[in-house]
């Protein structure tokens, strides 16, 4: 029988201040991506201004979205925004946008977890056998108002909620290497021209997605970075051609629609800014035999030249191959 694709609903999980809420994702099937819907809406109060949005507009309440296997493992951990530009620098898409102003502002919009690896020739080699699983959940940590606004007044009107859809499969046989994200956070006291970041090593790395903030604002502060093991440089170029050779490479183009001048391909906010993400790409090809492979090396690690004390996010695209045991 050929492989049957199948698009549907899987759970829903409902909001509760600053908790963490899970759901249980059926198993059987093979999991491409889930689409997550998030909608609500809140009250902006007279003197509200698109400066008093954070860095995530209503994305920002969420504070972390895990998919969690087995009970312990951990396939994906991100927030909101992270979420949003990831899926900026996978696709190429803008997600569509609230228009916020005062007075009740009602959201809908939707973001994709990538299961399989995008922007590869075979992302079918890395889906998720999830008849493979004893457990399969979706837990979502929700902030509350203060992480969409900071503007004393406002309120939530209708309890945000996440709806999760799935793309999935059947009907082919594995076995399947399998995509984790993860995030690496810290901060940096100072500027400091060789910042390291030390990586898990033993399995391969698709790319990465970094981030500087200062005061909670993105920032454009990586003057350089470089990905080394040992005496091998696997990548070393400048922030600003990292940025620009990316949107070349894949027609993206950095676009200016925000009706306060601000540069950004997702959000509102005055927080969010373009400049501040980096994404470093290791698979030219398409294929994952690019990807960089840790099996046997000691060591792994993101050097980078950073301008000035900020908040540093990394978020590696890790693969962990079926290995053939020989």
């Amino acid at each position: 029988m050929p492989q049957q694709v199948r698009v549907r609903r899987l759970t829903q999980v409902t909001y509760g201040a600053s908790q963490t809420r899970g759901e249980q994702l059926p198993k059987g099937m093979l999991l491409r991506e889930l689409i997550l819907r998030l909608s609500g809406s809140v009250t902006a109060a007279a003197g509200f201004a698109l400066t008093d949005l954070t860095r995530g507009d209503e994305w920002g309440i969420v504070r972390r979205i895990q998919i969690i296997a087995n009970g312990s493992d951990v396939l994906l951990n991100l927030d909101g925004c992270q979420l949003a530009y990831l899926n900026y620098f996978l696709t190429g898409g803008r997600r569509a946008k609230t228009a916020w102003a005062a007075g009740v502002v009602a959201f809908d919009t939707c973001l994709v977890v990538p299961i399989w690896s995008f922007m590869s020739k075979k992302s079918m080699d890395t889906i998720l056998d999830t008849r493979l699983l004893s457990d399969l959940r979706l837990e979502i940590t929700w902030g509350t108002i203060t992480d969409i606004s900071t503007h004393a007044a406002d309120a939530i009107t209708v309890n945000p909620i996440i709806d999760a859809y799935g793309y999935e499969s059947f009907g082919i046989e594995g076995p399947f290497s399998q995509s984790r994200l993860f995030r690496i956070i810290h901060t940096t006291v100072a500027a400091n021209t060789a910042f390291r970041v030390n990586l898990p090593v033993g399995h391969m790395y698709h790319g990465f997605l970094l981030n500087t903030q200062t005061t909670g604002c993105d920032t454009a502060l990586i003057n350089n970075i470089r990905l080394i093991a040992g005496s091998t440089v696997f990548y070393d170029l400048p922030g600003t051609v990292c940025q620009q050779w990316f949107r070349r490479r894949y027609g993206f183009e950095q676009i200016q629609d925000n009706a306060l001048g601000f540069y950004e391909p997702n959000f509102y906010s005055d927080q969010n800014f373009q400049a501040g993400w980096y994404y470093v790409d290791l698979v030219g090809d398409g294929y994952l035999s690019e990807a960089v492979d840790t099996l046997g090396l000691a060591e792994l690690y993101l050097e980078l030249n950073i301008a000035a004390a900020s908040t540093l996010e990394v978020i590696p695209m890790q693969i962990i191959p079926v290995r053939s045991g020989k």
